[in-house]
């Protein structure tokens, strides 16, 4: 079995669920094919009565159908490859507490949030922990 080789991209930054915009900006490029690997922790809320970690909330008066991502749970930390701080263009994917994923073959900007609908996000508060590793689309595996 080979593993992956790891290289450390972002430490301990900071993801608040109450960004300037809808999402905050953690690398500004990533090439496609690129194996991206973020780990997160903490704790945060998308509302006063709603405290979670990274993975979200199971039972939320909140519908993720209303949520950025429908694929994840309310209050879950999400990414997306592509677009900008302000809108939900590219690629959006559920996070929770790791996620392993393949930059799309077009890449761009990493961005996070939280899942909480557009018009919900002033009543947020908190922040996780975000860990990001990335392993280059040709770079060798190792023998494990």
């Amino acid at each position: 079995m080979m593993a992956i080789q790891w290289s450390p991209m972002i430490a301990n930054m900071q993801i608040t669920a109450l960004p300037l915009g809808l999402w905050t900006p953690v690398l500004e490029y990533l090439p496609g094919g690129t194996m991206v690997r973020v780990t997160a922790w903490g704790m945060w809320s998308c509302s006063p009565q709603l405290a979670c970690g990274p993975d979200g909330h199971r039972a939320s008066f909140i519908s993720a159908e209303n949520c950025l991502s429908k694929d994840a749970l309310v209050g879950a930390l999400i990414c997306k490859v592509g677009g900008g701080t302000a809108d939900v263009k590219g690629t959006i994917l559920p996070v929770g507490s790791q996620l392993v994923f393949s930059v799309p073959d077009s890449g761009g900007s990493l961005f996070m949030t939280i899942n909480d609908e557009i018009e919900g996000f002033d009543d947020n508060s908190g922040a996780l922990t975000v860990n990001v590793d990335v392993r280059p689309k040709d770079a060798p595996a190792r023998g494990a």
